[in-house]
């Protein structure tokens, strides 16, 4: 939990949230934490004319990196094609006929 600043879920959307970022001590919001396409990470969107501290912007930093991590993992625990249909018998998806790479002692191919 962060000491300065409150990170409160804003919106919920299918794939992403978006976060708004809170200073405990003045009460208003510094900016706000969403996913970002071009860069395909959650990054921080400050509001205009905010200062913020280097420990300020370590937390926000923290805070990215495991919304970052998470979503990391998500996508990797995903199959090589965007439904996920490809079946242990099979190479290709069931759908889309995207491939998925053969594995032989371990290697890709």
């Amino acid at each position: 939990m962060s000491k300065w600043l409150e990170f409160i879920e804003k919106e919920s959307k299918p794939k992403t949230k978006v976060y708004s970022v809170y200073s405990k001590c003045g009460d208003c919001e510094l900016g706000e934490i969403k996913w970002y396409p071009a860069w395909r990470h959650y990054c921080f969107f400050p509001e205009f004319e905010t200062v913020h501290s280097d420990r300020c912007l370590r937390e926000i930093s923290e805070f990215i990196t495991k919304l970052n991590d998470k979503k990391q993992r998500i996508l990797k625990s995903r199959k090589s094609c965007m439904h996920g249909k490809i079946c242990k018998m099979q190479t290709k998806c069931t759908k889309c006929k995207a491939w998925k790479p053969k594995e032989i002692n371990g290697k890709k191919y």
